[in-house]
């Protein structure tokens, strides 16, 4: 086994220089430690097990030794689903996002714990944590400085969002705080959008924001129920059941329905932007797909296409809308023009996977969580 310094280790799986961390609601990460994790150049033995579960060894357990080796990080299309990281023991994957050659992730352990992981994106190494002990880590997002994830713990009035530097220079910081329990979270330029509940669950949501360097969590209740956000310049969409409402960003004074017509007739469970940002897709339980142009005056949906159980998730880009299905265990991929008429049949694009849950996509791959601790990942379709 090699013996490396932990924040080395932590830094390179990042993507930039360390120097020192301690994990947020957990037990320090070492300066230095042996590498008692599973490397992916000697492979996993008894010891590296035995290791990967202790505490005190969080760091060591994801050691980064081969990619700190600088394995090649040039990007790669998978011909075929492929797996590029697997977390030991790890539990039900959540949010996922994308920036550069990395991959972040969410993960939860069942127990009202989890973490936050980084690996490569074209597979190679082994991912390392970002954070460890978070309460039902869910969402997360990237930017050219941070991670973000959002959490969800049993009480009220504590941190609705994480982030942690990617020079890992600090420990990991509460975004904001307030007596809500994030739902969604998005990032938007240099603030983090969260939609959130208050101490009743049955009641309206609340729809905010916060600077992503930490501040005050600025809020309305909006009308509800509402469980999927989207941001973009000027505009905040929020479901409303089965409409979608609009708020100004950042004043969040009410704007016109994006879709009060033809909007679904089960509740909204995600939305998402185009590529263009100029029309706003969504997904509702019955897996029903919709999109709308944000013109104030059209109010109307049209429907996309189908997939055959509830989705999950939604990512995009400029030909498909990509659908994570927990129920079905599959990936779709539903083309945004159809080429015949009436809406756009599925592509399946995986099948048989465990619980697929949060969903990003770049130009050559599209990434997934499941619940056995799995990222997972294969090429864009090649069709039209």
């Amino acid at each position: 086994m090699k013996t490396r310094p932990l924040a080395s280790s932590l830094a390179l799986a990042l993507g930039l220089e360390i120097v020192g961390l301690a994990g947020c609601g957990g037990p320090a990460f070492s300066a230095t430690g042996t590498d008692g994790g599973i490397d992916a150049a000697d492979g996993a033995d008894a010891t590296d097990a035995a290791d990967s579960t202790s505490p005190t060894d969080v760091g060591d357990s994801s050691s980064a030794a081969d990619v700190a080796d600088s394995q090649d990080d040039a990007s790669v299309r998978f011909a075929t689903v492929t797996t590029v990281a697997s977390v030991p023991a790890g539990g039900a994957g959540r949010g996922i996002a994308l920036y550069d050659d990395r991959v972040f992730w969410a993960d939860q352990d069942g127990t009202g714990t989890g973490a936050v992981w980084a690996a490569l994106k074209n597979g190679k190494g082994v991912p390392i944590p970002v954070a460890i002990a978070q309460p039902n880590p869910v969402e997360v997002a990237a930017d050219s400085t941070s991670v973000y994830w959002s959490v969800a713990p049993s009480s009220i009035s504590s941190c609705l969002a994480w982030s942690r530097d990617k020079s890992g220079k600090f420990a990991s910081n509460c975004v904001t705080s307030g007596p809500y329990t994030t739902s969604r979270m998005t990032l938007y330029g240099t603030y983090l959008v969260i939609l959130a509940t208050g101490a009743s669950a049955t009641a309206n949501p609340y729809l905010g924001y916060a600077p992503t360097g930490g501040g005050t969590f600025t809020s309305i209740q909006t009308a509800g129920p509402g469980v999927a956000m989207a941001a973009t310049e000027g505009n905040v969409f929020v479901s409303d059941g089965q409409h979608v409402d609009a708020f100004s960003f950042t004043a969040l004074n009410m704007e016109p329905n994006v879709c009060t017509m033809t909007c679904g007739t089960q509740p909204i469970v995600d939305m998402i932007l185009d590529a263009s940002g100029s029309n706003l897709l969504w997904a509702t339980a019955d897996g029903n797909v919709y999109v709308a142009p944000l013109v104030q005056a059209h109010a109307m949906g049209t429907l996309v296409g189908t997939i055959t159980a509830r989705p999950q998730r939604l990512a995009r880009d400029s030909k498909y809308v990509y659908v994570t299905s927990a129920a079905q265990g599959t990936v779709s991929a539903l083309p945004l023009v159809s080429v015949g008429p009436g809406p756009a049949m599925p592509v399946p694009i995986a099948q048989g996977e465990s619980a697929p849950f949060g969903i990003a996509v770049d130009a050559e791959n599209v990434y997934w969580t499941n619940d056995d601790g799995m990222v997972r990942a294969v090429g864009v379709p090649s069709g039209p």
